[in-house]
């Protein structure tokens, strides 16, 4: 919530053609609100447990945001779009991301979850 908060507080500093002063605080905001934002998901990816993976995962990851970076750049700076709609983006990137976080409890060294984890010949149930 924090980068979206900053973003609009930038776009009305824009609008109201309050200069570069005007644009420090808001600037400031949305960078701690998105260094609050990937600091968790880069802690999720690598610490899945599956730390063969792990490079792999940090890429894909990677990958990923500058795509995302580009894509959003590319619609709604080329094709002209609000500048209300980078805030709207925003919001709808966090929900998903936070509906898509789930806590899988902690994984021991041997990298397999402790939920799943049987020792042969023992009966559960």
């Amino acid at each position: 919530m924090i980068t979206p908060i900053g973003v609009a507080w930038g776009i009305l500093a824009i609008e109201s053609g309050g200069g570069n002063t005007a644009l420090l605080p808001p600037m400031v905001l949305a960078g701690l609100g998105a260094g609050l934002a990937f600091m968790p998901i880069f802690a999720t990816v690598s610490s899945t447990g599956l730390h063969r993976y792990s490079g792999a995962a940090s890429a894909a990851l990677l990958t990923a945001q500058a795509m995302g970076g580009g894509l959003g750049a590319a619609l709604l700076g080329d094709m002209g779009a609000p500048p209300w709609w980078a805030v709207l983006c925003l919001l709808l990137a966090g929900l998903t991301a936070g509906l898509m976080v789930r806590d899988k409890g902690t994984v021991p060294p041997g990298g397999q979850p402790a939920l799943h984890h049987r020792t042969r010949g023992a009966h559960v149930g």
